[in-house]
């Protein structure tokens, strides 16, 4: 019996190793067969993490290695390390301009239109000057530089004296203000030249030994005086630097011409015509000593005012317009000769009714008209310095 349990144990031993080998070979097979399945190239990853693949074990079979073609081995002065995140979150941000305000704003928009408002105004007087003076000190010295020694614009001040000889012709519907006086007269001018290109003027001219009848049957005469003057800017302009340039003289004045009767003033009476005026004056020379001269002035709003108010309550649409042709003989640039031809033509409107009878017609007129002329011939000198 107790040989029976022992030959039963050991059966049942050999049984469990026989069951045992058998696992262990079923096992090699399929470990076999599944590394036959795997990529070689991926062998590397099923190693052991301490032992160096070799070259035969990278090699998949499906791609040939060009020979020599090994990657070099990276070195420190080649490689460029990346950096790493923490690194880069760690550096400080780039600074930034501070941002303004809107007051800081305003006022640097504020600074920058002033500079501007400067410089506007900075041009715009230099304009001026261009203008007036004709450039800067510099240029008016080059350019005084280049006038001929004896050219007249270099000189400061010039005074001129004429005799002259008159006819005015007051024309009217209205006895009062219909009449005409004729003699002699003289008239003078003054200018102070600043720079060739701007100056100061003044003239003035006087009837002398005028009358008109104080009646409409006639009788006495009464005497008359005729007086016009004016003062103002000049502007000239010549048209290049010789002798026989032409040149352009505008003026701004301001000018007043009356009529004066000496005596009494019973039928007729004085009265005088006022504002602002605009000249120009063209002379145009054809040799060296002799100049053409063409002038026109306008007044193109007149203050006309009576010393007796008769023709009419108010005057209105007045105007004055003065044509004038001339020669002048350039004997040196210290003295010139002259002459002149002149008229003057002024309007007048009055409004309403006249305030009294026309002694010759018998009947009070509306709205009375005034046409005076004056024409003036006169022969002078100019003396310049």
């Amino acid at each position: 019996m107790q040989e029976l349990k022992h030959s039963l144990y050991y059966s049942r031993f050999l049984g469990a190793v026989a069951v045992v080998v058998a696992l262990g070979l079923m096992g090699a097979e399929l470990f076999s067969y599944a590394h036959a399945q795997v990529d070689p190239s991926t062998s590397l990853l099923l190693r052991s993490g301490g032992k160096t693949p070799e070259r035969r074990d990278l090699d998949s079979r499906r791609y040939t290695l060009r020979p020599g073609s090994e990657r070099p081995t990276p070195t420190s002065e080649t490689s460029t390390q990346e950096p790493e995140p923490s690194a880069l979150s760690a550096q400080p941000p780039p600074p930034q301009e501070p941002l303004l305000d809107q007051k800081e704003e305003a006022l640097i928009d504020s600074e920058l239109r002033v500079e501007e408002g400067i410089e506007e105004e900075l041009t715009r007087l230099r304009r001026l000057r261009d203008l007036f003076l004709g450039g800067s000190a510099e240029g008016m010295e080059d350019y005084i530089k280049s006038i001929h020694p004896q050219d007249p614009r270099l000189n400061i001040m010039e005074l001129s004296v004429a005799p002259a000889f008159l006819y005015y012709d007051s024309s009217s519907a209205f006895w009062y203000r219909d009449y005409y006086s004729a003699g002699p007269g003289l008239s003078t001018e003054l200018g102070f030249w600043v720079t060739p290109h701007f100056g100061v003027h003044f003239d003035y001219m006087t009837s002398l030994g005028h009358s008109l009848e104080s009646s409409p049957v006639g009788g006495v005469n009464l005497g008359l005086r005729h007086q016009d003057g004016a003062m103002g800017l000049k502007l000239r302009q010549h048209f290049g630097l010789s002798r026989r340039a032409p040149s352009l003289l505008a003026g701004l004045n301001f000018r007043e011409s009356q009529v004066k009767i000496a005596g009494p003033m019973d039928n007729r009476f004085s009265h005088r015509s006022s504002g602002l005026e605009v000249s120009l004056q063209l002379r145009v020379p054809n040799s060296n000593f002799h100049s053409w001269t063409f002038g026109l002035r306008l007044m193109p709003q007149l203050s006309h005012q009576e010393k007796r108010v008769t023709s009419g309550s108010k005057s209105k649409d007045n105007y004055q317009v003065n044509l004038s042709l001339g020669s002048v003989y350039v004997l040196d640039r210290n003295q010139q000769l002259f002459w002149s031809l002149r008229h003057r033509f002024e309007r007048t409107n009055f409004s309403g009714p006249a305030l009294r009878i026309d002694p010759k017609t018998s009947v009070t007129p509306q709205g009375v008209r005034v046409d005076q002329g004056l024409t003036v011939f006169e022969f002078g000198y100019t003396w310049g310095n």
